[in-house]
């Protein structure tokens, strides 16, 4: 293969800003408040009686603007065949329902 190269004629009459820890950590922070993380448990005593099976929640300082994703929080000690039974319920929820 034959091997090309090129000359940068540019002609550069500035200089950039320094960017450093604080500018970084100052991103970080607004990324992280973003993508904030809330736990929120559902109790197995407060499903509806009747398909479709609801369950309202109360989730404290949530937005309209928000976009929440449901998703199977396990504590990573369970075993293999634990797992198996409880993505086999969690793939039987649904959706869900902002108000």
């Amino acid at each position: 293969m034959e091997q090309k190269s090129f000359t940068d004629r540019t002609s550069y009459t500035t200089q950039g800003d320094k960017f450093g820890a604080k500018d970084l950590n100052a991103i970080t922070k607004v990324l992280n408040a973003l993508q904030e993380v809330r736990y929120v448990l559902l109790d197995v005593n407060k499903w509806s009686n009747t398909a479709p099976y609801t369950q309202e929640v109360d989730v404290p300082g949530i937005l309209s603007t928000d976009t929440p994703v449901i998703g199977l929080h396990l504590a990573g000690n369970e075993s293999s065949e634990a797992v198996r039974a409880l993505n086999k319920q969690f793939s039987k929820s649904g959706f869900l329902l902002r108000h």
